[in-house]
């Protein structure tokens, strides 16, 4: 947006909010953000959060962070739409689940590894999702990445956070499994003979980890999104960070920070990987195993069984299996003050590998502006 307003470009950045949602993957309801930290921040740009009726956009081009399914709010307003999505699972679900419901968008700007990997399939044979691409999308750098580049110590210090210290990836239902077994796992209690849930409660782990951290001399730090679950058992961390919109690049600088990172499902995956931070990664369900074209060498770099992984030290610990459980607080009780580590100092040239830049001139060029 700076870079619009120093060419006397007008764009709204839209935050999705009904009636533009729809059928599919839900949006995250901005509003609250925008007035809260957006708007004082940056007075000068545009955010379109409200229902507004299609043409009443007073600007150049609209950019929506995320998906809006109401394609004729799209097509009605007579100005350039494009789609900005970092978010590979999303990429991924879209393209190769539901293709069709780009079809009103001008542009679609993925940022990322997406387009290595989103027109791959078992064949030759060109799909719709890879013919979309070579028309429509643009790739513009894994903008969470393409941020400041100061030492693990900096980082420390900018964030008032000790020496060493765990962070730890707040909980977050998958969108696979049933409500019921969600509250086996996050809330516990009678909730786990109602979802027939035998693992560990989300409480236990986080009470396992703070245990292990006191005993290594480590802080424990929680990171959460907007649209995870706050908890009780929220209150053993140290330091406890959320999303912040005016500091994009938080969640990977906290990692590069870390010592070592613990968390279930996906969690800060990407991140931990381009920081090279050692992990503990658990999951409370039985993981996916269908796997469609379109994201296969991904998964098989990145992912195991379907849920995200960071390379680092031990397994992926599937914690509703008893024995997978046992093993995992073995690994915590026995590998002591050793499983930490600081981030060398070469991780900046890396991450800068990851991050391509130069998102936001990427994104006016894709908007034909």
């Amino acid at each position: 947006m700076e870079e619009a307003r120093a060419r006397g470009i007008t764009v709204s950045v839209l935050c999705p909010s009904p009636p533009l949602t729809g059928a599919g993957k839900p949006e995250l309801l901005a509003a609250p953000i925008v007035d809260r930290l957006l708007r004082p921040t940056w007075p000068w740009a545009e955010w379109s959060i409200l229902k507004q009726a299609p043409g009443s956009w007073a600007v150049d081009a609209i950019v929506a962070h995320g998906v809006v399914h109401n394609e004729k709010v799209i097509k009605n307003s007579w100005v350039p739409w494009v789609a900005v999505d970092h978010l590979h699972e999303n990429a991924w679900w879209y393209l190769t689940g539901h293709p069709e419901m780009w079809e009103p968008w001008h542009r679609v700007c993925l940022s990322g590894s997406e387009a290595e990997y989103l027109i791959q399939a078992d064949s030759d044979k060109p799909t719709e999702a890879s013919l979309l691409w070579a028309t429509r999308f643009r790739r513009t750098g894994y903008t969470a990445l393409d941020g400041p580049h100061d030492t693990p110590a900096e980082i420390r210090k900018a964030y008032g956070l000790p020496d060493r210290y765990l962070l730890v990836g707040t909980a977050v239902q998958a969108s696979t499994i049933t409500g019921t077994q969600w509250r086996g796992y996050f809330r516990g209690g009678p909730w786990k003979m109602l979802a027939g849930y035998k693992g560990p409660s989300y409480a236990q782990i986080i009470r396992i980890l703070h245990d292990y951290t006191r005993a290594t001399g480590m802080a424990l730090v929680g990171k959460s999104r907007w649209k995870h679950e706050t908890h009780r058992v929220h209150s053993l961390f140290d330091d406890y960070f959320d999303d912040q919109p005016t500091d994009p690049a938080r969640a990977l600088r906290l990692m590069q920070g870390a010592a070592m990172y613990a968390g279930g499902i996906s969690g800060l995956a990407v991140e931990a990987l381009a920081a090279g931070t050692p992990t503990v990664n658990w999951t409370y369900y039985p993981p996916l195993l269908p796997d469609p074209c379109g994201f296969r060498k991904l998964r098989a770099d990145l992912w195991i069984d379907g849920i995200w992984q960071a390379p680092g030290i031990g397994n992926l610990f599937r914690v509703y299996d008893p024995v997978e459980w046992r093993r995992m607080v073995d690994l915590l009780n026995t590998t002591g003050p050793g499983i930490y580590h600081h981030v060398p100092s070469s991780y900046a040239t890396r991450v800068k590998v990851v991050g391509s830049g130069g998102a936001s001139a990427k994104v006016l060029e894709a908007c034909g502006l």
